[in-house]
């Protein structure tokens, strides 16, 4: 409870005892104690706290009212709708369920005209919001009352009304239901053909859901899984026109109107810019996302970690180190060490392109959680320890850690976890030290590897938001020439060897909308 909320109940207690706010009631004496209370108590203690001894049955009852004014008390107006506690659409939910009740209450008392009145301005408030279930109710008593006072006509209106929201909650529900189980993927996991066919149904079906409905609720999920197939497809511009219109979306209809919601929309909007390399205007949407999000929560973090990227990408590094440290001061949680263990790799990471060799050295040093994702963030570390040995002219300890990298690289490849990518990076390393880090010898010797890491080839490409943080053919290349490296991300083109499906994405792309901000 809020400390707005527990005043409200320490005054709903005391208000109906009719020997005043004086009287240390029980009731007080018990929210005292557990509002004073940081840690966990037994019921043995809080029993003997209230009575002074053991009352076991006096104690039961006394939980049992304490609950239930507990839950009168939140159903207050004065805490329903104060400021900042809930969302917009919870406020109203409340008014229409609330307004229904009232309405029921004036039908048994003959009251028909002020119930009718109650009915239909539950049931504008419901149709604007989209509260389906609370809509279909209202149209149901409001039969009932027709059926007693207005004649076959108008209740065979309502049965119409009612018969399209009914088919309005059925899509809003299967939207719902779908988007669920593919965000969560639980039910496809390791069955990617199985996801994608299911994925392609569920868009095609919500797409003409919403054209029969015209639900926002349908048209929310429908715009995030249409961004979510074409981010899965690699075609990101797509992908941001579906995000465009979901934004959109949000910010104009009362029913999915939320600013959290529209902080999440902005964050995938962000995350996606990231992937297409345009990493001012990422950090620009972040920047418009973080308001929106409640303070300390995940998605917040979440928010400063995507406008990390764009900093870092951007060559903004001490903007970079500054987020990170941040967020690294915030990972605080029992199960977030293999986040907080990747932000200390991006850290270092930050502080190697910022030429702080020996502070990445003593960072890497530490035991790091996400050494046991044995694939991506595992080699990122390899890699990365390697490189920073090179800017330190420590060969001979690079030359023992692309020995040990051999090892371990040579397991993924036979489990086919291996990228093709890593595997050309790791025969540059050996031949360096074959070569005895002539780093113009191995260019030359290796021109067709070189060339590969540069090319747009899905398993050879670099990637953004990649554990190789630092390009590594580019600073390879700055040691052939002798010149400090500078990072330049690639101007982002669409990977080669991705194809649209036939009778897939291309039914359901969204209307041109290049160059429309938000």
């Amino acid at each position: 409870m809020s400390p707005e909320e527990q005043g409200v109940f320490r005054g709903f207690l005391t208000s109906f005892d009719s020997r005043g706010e004086r009287f240390n009631s029980k009731s007080v004496k018990l929210l005292d104690l557990l509002c004073s209370s940081h840690g966990n108590i037994s019921d043995h203690e809080v029993e003997f706290y209230v009575y002074g001894k053991r009352a076991t049955m006096a104690f039961s009852r006394l939980l049992i009212r304490f609950r239930d004014k507990l839950v009168e008390s939140l159903l207050l107006d004065v805490n329903v709708k104060r400021e900042g506690a809930y969302s917009e659409q919870f406020r109203y939910l409340f008014e229409v369920r609330k307004k229904i009740c009232c309405a029921q209450i004036f039908v048994g008392r003959g009251l028909y005209e002020i119930a009718l009145f109650l009915y239909d301005t539950a049931a504008e408030t419901s149709g604007k919001y989209e509260f389906y279930e609370e809509l279909l109710q209202v149209l149901r008593l409001k039969m009932q009352l027709a059926a007693l006072t207005q004649g076959k006509e108008e209740f065979q209106r309502i049965m119409r009304e009612y018969r399209k929201y009914e088919a309005c909650q059925a899509a809003a529900f299967a939207a719902y239901c779908d988007y669920n189980l593919l965000v969560g993927e639980t039910v496809f996991k390791g069955r990617q053909e199985d996801h994608g066919r299911f994925l392609l149904q569920s868009i095609s079906r919500m797409r003409r859901d919403y054209q029969e409905t015209g639900s926002a609720n349908v048209a929310f999920y429908l715009y995030y899984l249409e961004a979510q197939h074409f981010q899965e497809l690699h075609f990101f511009r797509h992908a941001r026109k579906s995000l465009m219109k979901l934004a959109a979306l949000v910010e104009k209809f009362p029913a999915v109107h939320v600013p959290y919601r529209l902080g999440n929309v902005l964050i995938n909007l962000a995350d996606n810019d990231l992937f297409l390399h345009q990493f001012d205007r990422a950090v620009e949407t972040c920047s418009r996302a973080r308001p929106l999000l409640k303070t300390g929560s995940y998605n917040e973090f979440q928010c400063m970690e995507t406008e990390f990227y764009g900093h870092y990408y951007s060559g903004r590094y001490d903007h970079a180190r500054m987020l990170l440290l941040e967020l690294l001061e915030s990972d605080n949680e029992k199960n977030a060490s293999f986040r907080h263990g990747k932000r200390q790799y991006l850290l270092a990471c930050t502080l190697f392109m910022q030429g702080e060799y020996k502070e990445v050295h003593e960072l890497l040093a530490e035991h790091n959680e996400i050494e046991r994702d044995r694939e991506g963030w595992n080699v990122g570390i390899r890699i990365l320890s390697i490189m920073n040995d090179l800017e330190r002219a420590l060969n001979d300890s690079a030359g023992k850690k692309i020995e040990n990298a051999r090892k371990h690289l040579r397991k993924l490849e036979q489990q086919e976890k291996l990228r093709r990518r890593e595997q050309l990076i790791y025969e540059v390393l050996r031949e360096l030290d074959n070569r005895s880090y002539d780093f113009k010898a191995v260019h030359q010797s290796l021109a067709g590897h070189f060339e590969a890491l540069r090319s747009n080839d899905g398993e050879n490409c670099w990637q953004v938001r990649s554990p190789e943080m630092i390009i590594f053919h580019e600073w390879f290349l700055a040691h052939v020439i002798r010149i400090k490296y500078v990072q330049k991300t690639p101007k982002y083109t669409e990977p080669v060897g991705l194809v649209m499906p036939v009778n897939g994405p291309a039914s359901f792309l969204p209307e041109g909308e290049d160059g429309v901000t938000i």
